[in-house]
């Protein structure tokens, strides 16, 4: 190797590198002669003054896709996983997915794998892709009809994340997160300003990092994995100050946590995936100082872990995402609620927060579409109010057939019938509903399916289904509803289970009738950490 050494000065250094490369010994000294005689014939040093100011765009084509509104196709049921025979029924529903063409033909023949996703203020979307892009997008409106795509910045290190902070945009990269500065108004970027470098860049397949938020205080978070890494740590929340002189571990013990997801009063979540020390896929609500349970190397004795808030099956999600908040009045009765995505599956579901005895607890439930790719990051148009999705691939899923794709989330107006809402008391599970429901059908005790199982924490990959009667025996126990009380607005439906206990994993099958007269199935899953 060898080292240019660039002593301290108060003033600029403008500095020529020259670069070669040989095989005999004879080589520095070539260079270093190459080096002279460029000098002598050369003698001024280039004034970089000028390029402070940006330059010409190199990508000045813009690319027209269209939208396609209402483009929803069904995804199998899971809780026929893996024979997947068994199709969710998309209509009736108050929400919809509507789907953007990728500019998959492009001068630049640039892979459209799309990574992650953010607003301007004024409703355009910035966008990057894992092979390095970004690109800045306009025309959401309505009806999708004229979608315009420019490119803004190339060469980036597999972004998984991306904010936009103050109008420039900010991106998540495996050495550093970079900050985009377009000087002058071309909508392309003219300098990438390096405002954090990444303290350990690891190798490894694994070995990326994962989002990109900001809390109240205006401090920035993102996540690495441990596993299958040569990173010093087991899996890491990493806490950037705002101008990204330092940074700080607040949280570790994760797997593969691609995704994470801020709240109002700043609460941190922060997904897994199945795999070693992970029993089941994972939302975690992030506690400063918490292990939650990941080891690199197994242990004499495993420690106490911080359980997360929700297990998800691999039947629901095999993979998931970052969560998204839900606080846009416009967005219908799910507002208040978040939003989960599914790399793995390639749909969406929604989460039904709730507190027991202090602790954060939540049940999902799936939307009925299928995405044409592992979806993985979500965000909420401040325009119109809907909610954008994007991923790529997909992981270990037959459902998915493109390397990317784009959605939007829209509610359609229609009350619908949809879980809102969800409480847990002694021996009951109390869920409300956004339109009134049918109290002679849905009073019946057998159109109510619960199972409920635990799993194994170990250094093995994932866990089967354990029984709580019988926790030395392989399988799911059934529990039964004793009774069903309805609510005198039709809304609020509260089962009675006598079974109901602390269990890692509890999935609720719901079969209603609206008052109207519209048969429904939903699937819900929950853990109960603990119980009032």
């Amino acid at each position: 190797h060898l080292a240019l050494e660039i002593p301290p000065s108060e003033e600029a250094l403008f500095i020529k590198v020259f670069q070669y490369s040989g095989e005999n010994s004879g080589v520095l000294e070539w260079v270093k002669a190459q080096a002279r005689q460029h000098n002598e014939e050369n003698s001024d040093v280039l004034d970089l003054a000028a390029v402070k100011e940006g330059g010409p765009p190199r990508w000045a084509e813009k690319i027209t896709t269209a939208g396609y509104l209402k483009n929803t196709r069904p995804h199998y049921n899971p809780t026929t996983w893996p024979k997947k025979n068994k199709m969710v029924d998309p209509e009736p529903f108050p929400y919809t997915l509507d789907t953007v063409d990728l500019p998959e033909e492009n001068p630049w023949n640039a892979w459209l794998r799309p990574s992650d996703l953010a607003f301007f203020p004024d409703g355009r979307l910035a966008l990057c892709t894992y092979g390095g892009d970004v690109w800045v997008i306009d025309g959401l409106d309505d009806d999708l009809e004229t979608v315009t795509w420019k490119r803004y910045a190339a060469g980036l290190f597999e972004p998984l994340g991306l904010l936009v902070v103050e109008n420039k945009i900010m991106v998540t990269c495996r050495d550093a997160i970079i900050r985009l500065h377009d000087f002058n108004g071309d909508d392309e970027a003219d300098y990438y300003e390096h405002f954090f470098t990444d303290p350990e860049v690891a190798n490894g397949f694994h070995a990326y990092n994962f989002g990109l938020v900001q809390d109240s205080k205006g401090y920035f978070y993102y996540v690495k994995p441990g596993l299958y890494t040569d990173y010093t740590q087991p899996g890491a929340v990493i806490q950037v100050s705002p101008d990204g002189s330092s940074h700080k571990i607040i949280a570790k013990g994760f797997r593969v946590n691609n995704g994470l997801a801020m709240g109002e009063d700043d609460v941190l979540l922060v997904t897994d995936n199945q795999g070693q020390w992970t029993p089941g896929n994972e939302i975690n609500v992030i506690e400063e100082g918490a292990f939650y349970g990941v080891y690199q190397r197994k242990p004499k004795k495993p420690g106490p872990f911080k359980r997360p808030m929700l297990y998800l099956p691999q039947e629901f999600d095999n993979s998931p995402g970052s969560p998204l908040w839900l606080n846009d009045e416009r967005f219908g009765p799910l507002k208040g609620n978040i939003l989960g995505t599914s790399f793995g599956k390639g749909w969406l579901y929604y989460m039904l927060p709730t507190d027991i005895q202090g602790e954060p607890h939540a049940a999902a439930v799936a939307f009925p579409f299928q995405g044409d790719a592992g979806i993985m990051r979500a965000r909420t148009n401040p325009v119109d109010g809907q909610v954008y999705a994007v991923g790529l691939t997909g992981w270990d899923t037959e459902a998915v057939s493109k390397d990317g794709c784009l959605v939007r989330l829209r509610y359609t107006g229609d009350a619908g019938c949809v879980p809102t809402a969800y409480t847990v008391q002694s021996e009951k599970i109390t869920l409300r509903f956004s339109s009134p429901l049918d109290p002679a059908y849905t009073s019946l005790c057998a159109h109510y399916n619960l199972s409920a199982w635990n799993y194994h924490w170990t250094a093995e990959y994932g866990s089967d289904p354990w029984s709580l009667k019988n926790p030395d025996k392989k399988g799911a126990d059934p529990w039964q509803v004793q009774k069903v009380d309805i609510s005198e607005d039709g809304q609020e439906l509260t089962l009675h289970v006598p079974d109901l206990q602390p269990v890692d994993q509890l999935r609720l099958v719901l079969e209603l009738r609206t008052a109207t007269g519209q048969n429904l199935e939903h699937v819900l899953y929950t853990t109960l950490n603990t119980m009032p």
